[in-house]
């Protein structure tokens, strides 16, 4: 029998709080009871501070691990350097090819829990080895099921003709990419998912009886408790949109991953910070942390500011920039952690990993480091920087709701302007902007901000916002360019085939008009604005329609 001191990595209460996932689990039982007074009291917007604060240094340990000595770089080549640079390629095509970018979301989305219940395994199975719980080989496949048939329930609910993508924190709604299900059919799912259910219940009885012969439930407890936290991440919730269960019903279903990642990325410190600062002092280990957030921000925060529309991009943060640089770091993310924690030995480690004693027969192995010492510095400095503009991008967040709350453009405005240095300009932002400037009669700057709009993005609604502007304006032109460059983008706009046909029949232009207007009629037909339309029309069609130039009808 190990010793007492062995047989936890820090200590019963981090042990189980973090490794095994009970902080999760009262946070479960909190959301079961709370239920929207949680989300009142730790809002779903918290979702980007806890991803700085947790996801990146999550992150940052991988990045410590793999590149921070020169022995692991060389170790790790293959994965450090060259798929590496094929995810970089993949990013770059990402931003500029909307069907890349989607690809990789989907990639990330689908593997993501994938990541998660191999972690909770790995730990699982740690716990057993440190209190010398002996296994045969069909009790370790035993309790493999109890982790990876989880993630296949997960798989049949993603890739389902009615499944939610929704099972990583944040959502690719809202975005212009999209998640490429595979559109498993519902009788084919709803078959899949019931022999994964029953083959998962074989695997925990299975388990838990082979287990519970050889030794005592005080050191099958942690591991236990792993794996219902992994029935809570990903085998419950398949059930619990269907029960109406509060913390798994589908509009909340956002809030709830959020905790799940904020467990994952606290197992995931627990145990990277014993592996590389376990014999330090809790200064040691801070220091070790707080390296861990340098690096993570500066990962995260980089990229998206480089290929921000107006510098190396196009795609705007906040409709896919954001979506593709998380899905890209998270999947470097999951090949580095393969890597470190999966390929310890065998034929493929052998392959892919470089030996340590080929890293020190290497004339580089031998180069002293100290010349580098100011590009270490420059590197921390960075990853200081990046944490300091991240948390300013944070509070930017809060203060630009509060003004949209409070009707406050000039602030809103101001913030919007810092948040354009920062790569984190947004269309949609800058199109209410417009709007509200608009409302107050501030044309000049509801133009200005609708031309950033377009810039960024052009929408319909967008034009819809500038052909008003033209309107005030007494533009007539201006006006029509605008809602023809509306109709090109969404030739179905009821509102821009109204706007459209009403001044064409202002200016006599009868046929156009009455095209238009009964578009917007059959689009939607019981829109008293647009039967008053339809009025106008054939009273003027009645009174006989005004001659007009072709230079009249042209949009220019």
């Amino acid at each position: 029998m190990n010793s007492p001191q062995r047989r936890w990595f820090f200590g019963p209460v981090s042990d189980l709080a973090f490794g095994c996932g009970l902080i999760y689990g009262l946070l479960f039982v909190w959301q079961a009871l709370a239920g929207s007074g949680l989300r009142t009291a730790l809002p779903y917007s918290l979702l980007p501070l806890l991803t700085l604060l947790l996801g990146a240094p999550h992150y940052g340990a991988t990045l410590l691990r793999v590149y921070q000595q020169r022995e692991s770089r060389r170790k790790y080549a293959v994965f450090a350097v060259w798929i590496t640079i094929l995810l970089v390629v993949a990013y770059v095509a990402g931003i500029y090819s909307l069907a890349v970018g989607s690809a990789l979301v989907t990639l990330y989305l689908t593997w993501s829990p994938w990541h998660y219940s191999g972690q909770n395994y790995g730990v699982a199975l740690l716990f057993l080895r440190r209190r010398g719980v002996a296994f045969d080989r069909t009790t370790k496949r035993l309790i493999y099921g109890c982790f990876v048939l989880p993630y296949f329930m997960v798989f049949v609910a993603l890739h389902g003709q009615t499944g939610s993508a929704q099972y990583a924190p944040g959502s690719y709604e809202g975005t212009l990419l999209h998640f490429m299900s595979l559109e498993i059919p519902l009788g084919a799912g709803g078959l899949l998912s019931g022999m994964l259910w029953i083959a998962y219940g074989i695997c925990l009885v299975g388990a838990a009886r082979r287990l519970s012969r050889g030794a005592a439930w005080r050191d099958l407890l942690p591991t236990a408790i792993v794996t219902l936290t992994q029935s809570l991440w990903f085998a419950l919730p398949t059930l619990g949109s269907a029960w109406g269960l509060d913390p798994f019903r589908h509009e909340y279903r956002a809030y709830a991953l959020m905790w799940v990642a904020v467990g994952h990325f606290l197992q995931y410190l627990w145990i990277t910070t014993y592996y590389a600062a376990a014999s330090e002092r809790a200064a040691g280990r801070l220091r070790y942390l707080g390296r861990t957030l340098l690096a993570g921000s500066a990962v995260w925060f980089l990229p998206a500011l480089l290929f921000a529309p107006g510098l190396l991009g196009r795609l705007p943060y906040d409709m896919g920039l954001g979506l593709v640089t998380a899905s890209v770091v998270n999947l470097h993310h999951f090949v580095l952690d393969g890597a470190i924690w999966k390929l310890r030995d065998g034929r493929i480690a052998r392959a892919l990993l470089r030996s340590p004693d080929d890293a020190e027969a290497s004339p580089a192995a031998a180069a002293t480091a100290p010349r580098f010492a100011w590009a270490s510095r420059a590197l921390w400095a960075t990853g200081a920087l990046s944490f300091i503009v991240s948390l300013g991008l944070f509070v930017d967040d809060g203060l630009a709701g509060r003004a949209r709350a409070d009707d406050d453009l000039q602030r809103l405005s101001s913030v919007q302007a810092r948040r354009r240095w920062l790569g984190r300009d947004s269309a949609r932002t800058r199109l209410i902007v417009a709007r509200e400037a608009l409302a107050v009669g501030d044309a000049d700057a509801a133009a200005e901000n609708v031309e950033r709009s377009l810039a960024l993005h052009p929408t319909a609604e967008g034009y819809l916002v500038q052909a008003r502007i033209a309107r005030g304006r007494d533009d007539d032109r201006g006006a029509m360019r605008a809602l023809h460059a509306a109709l090109q983008l969404d030739p179905d706009n009821v509102e821009a085939l109204l706007r459209s046909g009403l001044r064409w029949l202002r200016t006599g232009h009868l046929p156009e008009a009455q095209d238009s207007l009964q578009r917007a009629h059959r689009l939607d037909p019981d829109n008293p604005a647009i039967e008053a339309a339809l009025q106008k029309l054939q009273a003027a069609s009645a009174s006989g329609p005004r001659a007009s130039s072709a230079s009249d009808r042209a949009p220019h």
